[in-house]
């Protein structure tokens, strides 16, 4: 009778807990849905890392319970995350995951449309143009099949303005022709094919057509700053023969336009002031160009520091929900095993009661039943430790497997996140610190204590140099006087990075010697001794003076690292300062990213200026102007290798030298290429010739391939991999010509180094 109570009893209990079950998986996916909104809202509010935190949970959540719908929504927008911070490469990664899902799920050709879009956008911007056209046209032709005029529109105007960017303005024509025809009746949406119809026409020298264009696109109500600002960019461009009127309209697009496009308005308002022989507005603008550069390039250092940081703390969000799954795991299962316990106990007591009523009148049938109870509930008992003991050994090893996988997804995150490595090698030190030998503490003192001496040794020593100096804290220049007053006579300038030896302080000016320049300057905008120093490692350039012919450049810190270029001696490099290197190396910038060069062979200091005169700076002036009327005038000398040297300008120097090669010993054996690119190594090292290799390769009257774009033309299509090999030995330092500048046909009769049919000499 009480045995059958127990078992309703367990029904009843879990019939109540299924629908408490459903419930709780609804609860669960409205909650991961709200933490995508929420996300989402964060984003377009800046926060970055709150958004980002609010992604991937949910994400977490989706791929848990299989939510195909919102683990697509939450990777897309950890996409436009990390876009919106300048990480195109993880933005490009979640959005082609984004795909994958939308296609594996089968979520629709809208999902599917718009991660094309997305990826699209992001080879855009990093001006993979032939990437981009790829994943758009997919979209496109998606949204025809849909027969989505709008998004056809869209679709069309974009693979013009690709189009536009690849000097393809046939093919631009093409999809504007569509573009405008499906978008005859949505006139709100017909801003984005004129605007590519406006490039395109400008780009074909119609300045009548693009004109319309501009002028149609700025009576529009709803035209963003940004496009305002460049469409009157092309109105500036278009009317240079009109200076007034040019002016006119950069000057409007000034006062709207970001600091990226303020860059490109700064730079045209110098030029047509400088056109208009009025240099020093010229200058101003020169000076106003500098300064939205650094903006900008503050402004990108400052995203990609946020998505350095974001990237941190996502690693750490990550660890931090592994732990509590973990542990949540954990508890759940030990609230599970208590609960069947707890269970068994309850119907075991109740099993035995029923007994005891049972078996109330038979005292001797009682005591040997209730010894046999107590035996089977003693064994019952030893089997559940048993059988838990075996469970926690089980999950033991699960948790030990878990945090094993933990440690290989840590290691493959540090190796696609290099900005982790050092904390990943302080942790390692902490470990090996903490399972050291305790007696090990007392050496390690002492050597840190050293260090600190050492540093601090370097540090007095660097400041005391600093004492007696100063620099200018301003954005342009301080003006020196002839005296301390502000009335005094101008008699030169101290720019931004220039420093001035103090010659004797005061309370309002300070006298100081600079260059040529010995005069007085205002004490408030100064900064002097310690604080000088800390203002010139803050703002200044650290250049690296090469001291030795034919340095070679590399892309990484090691004598085996493939060499970029090689540099002559006297070059000057930019120290990359917030690269990290190894002892021996100096990380320098190279043509838009990092390289490395040996410490031995370079000076490295701050690029300090001095003070020039008033007379000084005008006699710059007037040289700089005679020499760009020279240039400009020499510029209609050549035209065909200067146009082919600016196209190869966009290659590195081994894509460069292997298409010479190709040019000039493309049939012959390898020996005779390498050594092609020995006499052009060889030019560059001897200090008679330029002192690039682009230089050597299109110095006038030396390779005719140069001159007559055959090196430009295979340098575009790709060189054959020998000519590339040759170029890379070549870079390295192989010379098989004894040190030849010069080569000739063999059958010439000139004396000198056979390879092949040529001579080298």
């Amino acid at each position: 009778m009480n045995v059958q109570i127990a078992y309703k009893a367990g029904l009843i209990l879990f019939f109540l807990l299924i629908p408490f079950h459903l419930w709780s998986d609804e609860l669960e996916y409205e909650h991961c849905k709200h933490l995508i909104h929420i996300g989402e809202q964060e984003l377009e509010s800046g926060f970055y890392s709150q958004s980002m935190e609010r992604f991937k949970t949910a994400k977490t959540f989706a791929e848990k319970n299989s939510w195909n719908d919102l683990n697509y929504a939450a990777t897309i927008d950890i996409g436009a995350a990390f876009f919106l911070i300048l990480d195109y490469s993880e933005s490009l990664k979640n959005n082609i995951e984004a795909y994958k899902i939308a296609l594996e799920q089968q979520l629709g050709k809208e999902r599917e449309t718009r991660a094309l879009n997305n990826i699209a956008g992001i080879y855009f911007k990093d001006g993979n143009y032939d990437k981009a056209k790829e994943f758009l046209f997919k979209a496109y032709k998606n949204a025809l099949a849909d027969n989505d005029s709008i998004s056809i529109g869209r679709y069309a105007s974009n693979l013009a303005l690709i189009a536009n960017k690849q000097q393809d303005l046939k093919t631009s024509e093409h999809y504007l022709e569509i573009a405008f025809k499906v978008l005859v009746n949505y006139p709100e949406y017909q801003i984005m094919p004129q605007r590519s119809a406006l490039e395109q026409a400008f780009m074909s020298q119609d300045y009548a057509k693009a004109t319309h264009y501009a002028q149609t696109i700025l009576r529009s109500d709803t035209l963003p700053d940004d496009a305002k600002a460049s469409t009157l960019i092309y109105l500036a461009k278009m009317n240079r023969n009109n200076p007034s009127l040019s002016i006119q309209y950069a000057k409007q697009a000034k006062d709207i336009a970001n600091w990226e496009t303020r860059v490109d308005i700064y730079r045209l308002l110098s030029d047509i002031y400088q056109t208009s022989n009025n240099l020093t507005t010229s200058l101003l603008y020169k000076d106003s160009l500098i300064q939205a550069i650094d903006s900008v390039n503050q402004a990108t250092n400052k995203r990609i520091l946020e998505s350095n940081r974001i990237k941190f703390e996502i690693f750490n969000y990550q660890k931090t929900i592994s732990e509590n799954k973990e542990e949540l795991r954990y508890q759940k299962r030990i609230s599970l095993y208590t609960f069947i316990i707890s269970l068994l106990i309850v119907l075991i007591t109740m099993l035995v009661v029923g007994y005891l009523f049972l078996q109330n009148k038979q005292k001797k049938k009682l005591y040997e039943r209730d010894k046999r109870i107590i035996n089977l509930e003693l064994e019952k008992k030893e089997k559940d430790k048993l059988l838990l003991e075996k469970q926690i050994n089980e999950l033991e090893i699960l948790t030990r497997l878990e945090q094993e996988r933990a440690d290989k997804k840590n290691r493959e995150l540090t190796t696609k996140a290099l900005f982790l490595s050092s904390q990943n090698q302080l942790i390692e030190e902490i470990i090996e610190f903490l399972s050291a030998v305790e007696n090990t503490k007392d050496i390690e003192n002492t050597k840190e204590t050293e260090n600190i001496e050492d540093t601090e040794n370097i540090q007095n020593t660097e400041n005391a140099e600093w004492q007696n100096r100063l620099m200018a804290d301003v954005d342009e220049f301080l003006y020196v006087r002839a005296s301390g007053d502000a009335d005094a006579e101008i008699i030169g300038k101290l720019y931004k990075g220039d420093v001035a030896d103090v010659v004797e302080n005061g309370d309002t000016w300070i006298h100081v010697v600079s260059g040529d320049v010995d005069g007085y300057v205002n004490n408030d905008y100064c900064v002097s001794g310690e604080d000088a120093l800390a203002y010139a490692q803050e703002n200044i350039e650290t250049e690296a003076q090469v001291n030795t012919n034919g340095l070679r450049v590399r892309n990484a810190a090691s004598e085996d690292a493939s060499v970029i270029t090689a540099v002559s001696e006297g070059t000057t490099l930019t120290v990359d300062t917030d690269a990290e290197t190894e002892d021996g190396w100096v990380a320098v910038k190279y043509k838009g990213q990092t390289a490395y060069v040996s410490a031995d062979y370079v000076t490295t200091e701050l690029a300090l200026g001095e003070a020039v005169t008033i007379e000084e700076e005008k006699a710059a002036l007037a040289k700089k102007a005679e020499e760009e009327a020279a240039a400009k005038a020499a510029q209609t000398k050549e035209t065909t290798t200067v146009q082919n040297a600016s196209v190869s300008a966009s290659y590195d120097d081994v894509t460069l030298l292997a298409a010479l090669i190709q040019c000039e010993a493309g049939n012959e054996l390898y020996e005779g290429q390498l050594a092609v690119g020995a006499v052009v190594m060889n030019r560059l090292r001897s200090g008679a010739y330029p002192s690039s290799i682009s230089g050597v390769i299109y110095q006038s009257g030396q390779f005719p391939p140069a001159g007559q774009g055959m090196v430009a033309s295979i340098a575009a299509n790709g060189p054959k991999s020998s000519c590339v090999q040759a170029a890379q030995q070549a870079l390295g330092g192989s010379d098989n010509t004894g040190g030849a500048t010069c080569f000739s046909r063999a059958s010439s009769g000139r004396a000198g180094v056979v390879i092949g049919n040529y001579v080298f000499y």
